[in-house]
């Protein structure tokens, strides 16, 4: 789809992006906005349910409303109101992912960083909120929280633990460094290998 209508053999330009229901819109773009303005309240109402669950990226919302079948001027009308109004900032949302990502679900970098890129974050938004949220001290601190549950099993060796560990921080995305600075302080701490 070309991001225009076509209405008696003519193209119509789509709305502005800042168009929303109730908007005043030129006569010459009044046969377009027949089509458009009820589907720029629906796309806005679907962004809004999404929203209430958790925030979401530009991108998280464009690739829903697609999938639901609105048009790209569509999308990108709500999207850009939802984003002036502030209900939409990918600085916000990456700065909260990280956060909550350290606080509840104790993540690395490394995942961290996977997890906003498959969500459309810009790769500098991510690596601002990594380097304000998420510096070596935050990432030590949550390995030392996954490695807390990984005590040594009764009869288990040394070299085995130290192997079941490394392997847990791994997945979750801990780097080198971070899985090496959590073994020596869990060595001497004495809860792990």
């Amino acid at each position: 789809m070309s991001g225009k209508r076509e209405i008696n053999g003519k193209d119509d330009s789509p709305l502005p992006a800042s168009a929303f229901a109730g908007d005043v819109v030129p006569l010459r773009r009044t046969k377009a906005s027949c089509f458009l303005l009820p589907d720029v309240d629906r796309a806005r109402e679907a962004c809004l349910r999404l929203l209430g669950y958790r925030a979401r990226s530009r991108r998280e919302l464009a690739e829903r409303l697609e999938r639901k079948g609105f048009a790209q001027p569509v999308i990108a009308s709500v999207i850009a109101g939802l984003e002036s109004s502030g209900l939409v900032n990918d600085e916000e949302f990456a700065r909260s992912w990280v956060q909550e990502r350290l606080a509840n679900r104790p993540r690395g970098s490394l995942v961290v960083r996977l997890e906003l890129r498959r969500k459309g974050v810009d790769e500098g938004i991510i690596q601002r909120a990594l380097d304000q949220h998420m510096g070596e001290e935050q990432e030590l601190e949550a390995a030392l929280r996954v490695a807390a549950r990984y005590a040594p099993r009764p009869g288990e060796d040394a070299p085995a633990c130290r192997k079941r560990l490394w392997g847990a921080l791994k997945r979750r995305g801990f780097t080198f460094d971070a899985i090496e600075a959590a073994l020596a302080r869990a060595r001497q701490g004495d809860t792990v290998a």
